[in-house]
């Protein structure tokens, strides 16, 4: 499923950019523009639409932990289906940093994204608005991070990407680490 996300992706994608004048740029206001809204939303909203047709089962299983990992192998899926363009445009010169950079974002991404959605279905009083949070949460650093890796203007506080990729990390292994079987 996170691979068939690439195609709602682009469309998303299109349809932002041509609705709302998206365009990549080195402007650091328009620039941050572009990789909130034309690319973390569109991105982070396809691959939790293709992780909605597993909730029912999810449901079924109850589980906090298999809700999280399964969010999470859909956005490895995706992760992995956006590489190999990235492969084919670099000649495999950017295969090492993708696979140490991009695989775990969107994993970690996608898998808190996808939790707090499992958990909103199952409660929605309670954690409805928490599930929206943490979604604008998810793109706001997903667009972030992009942004300062493309965005010159950013310069020497590009290493705000890095920090955006260990905190976002951070909390999917501590989401993890509360979810584990006690022994």
């Amino acid at each position: 499923l996170g691979g068939l996300s690439v195609w709602p992706t682009h469309f998303f994608s299109m349809w932002l950019e041509r609705r709302f004048g998206l365009h990549e740029t080195e402007d650091l206001v328009g620039g941050i523009r572009f990789f909130v809204l034309g690319v973390g939303l569109p991105e982070e909203s396809a691959k939790l639409l293709c992780f909605v047709p597993l909730i029912p089962l999810l449901l079924w299983v109850r589980g906090d932990l298999t809700a999280m990992m399964t969010a999470g192998c859909v956005g490895l899926g995706f992760a992995f289906v956006e590489n190999v363009s990235y492969f084919h445009g670099s000649l495999g010169t950017d295969a090492v940093g993708r696979y140490l950079t991009a695989n775990p974002a969107h994993m970690t991404l996608t898998g808190l994204a996808g939790l707090a959605l499992y958990r909103a279905v199952r409660d929605p009083k309670g954690w409805g608005p928490q599930a929206l949070l943490v979604f604008g949460l998810v793109v706001l650093a997903h667009g972030l991070y992009d942004a300062t890796i493309a965005i010159p203007a950013f310069g020497d506080l590009a290493i705000l990407g890095s920090i955006i990729f260990a905190l976002v990390v951070y909390q999917f292994f501590r989401e993890l680490r509360e979810l584990r079987p006690k022994q």
